[in-house]
Parts: structure tokens; C-alpha cells; sequence
């Protein structure tokens, strides 16, 4: 199994490896730990293209926020590729 980081996935994205045609970003529960820090946990289902081929991408992600200088920002966050479907044929 390989690991995906910012920088890799971003190596793919700029080098035109991977290009993502449409995300759709859905459920937003959002639990204030503090009135600064909140989790956000969500679930997208995008769509992708790599070397000519379309496939669907399923994720759910993590995402610590703070509010910095009044505006809400993303700290760290976590991403789990639920399920990597077969390119469209």
C-alpha cells in the first residue's frame, strides 16, 4: 500500500497524472470542541481522469478547524480514500 501526501498528490495533479473533473462535497457534521476549535467530518464523491480514463473516487475526510483572526481556517486535516472504483470503460 502507498502512501499519499499533499506533496504527491499535488506532484500528480500539477504533472497532469490525475485530473479531477468534478468533486461534490457532502455531510458536514461539525462538533465545537472549543469556541475557536471545531471537527468537521465529511464524505465527497468525485470524479477523476487518468491516462484517458474516468473512474469515480469516494473519500471521507477529517478536518480540524481554528478560528484565526476571526476567520475559520483548516489546521490539519485527514483524508481516507474509501474506494477506488474501476476506471469507465
Amino acid at each position: 500500500m502507498e502512501l499519499d501526501t499533499v506533496d504527491s498528490d499535488q506532484h500528480q495533479i500539477k504533472s497532469g497524472k490525475i485530473r479531477y473533473i468534478s468533486m461534490t462535497s457532502t455531510g458536514h457534521p461539525i462538533r465545537l470542541l472549543r469556541e475557536d476549535v471545531a471537527l468537521v467530518h465529511g464524505w465527497e464523491e468525485d470524479t477523476a481522469e487518468q491516462g484517458g480514463r474516468r473512474f469515480p473516487v469516494r473519500n471521507v475526510y477529517l478536518d480540524v478547524v481554528g478560528k484565526r483572526n476571526g476567520l475559520w481556517q483548516i489546521v490539519i486535516w485527514q483524508i481516507l480514500a474509501s474506494q477506488w472504483a474501476q476506471p469507465h470503460r
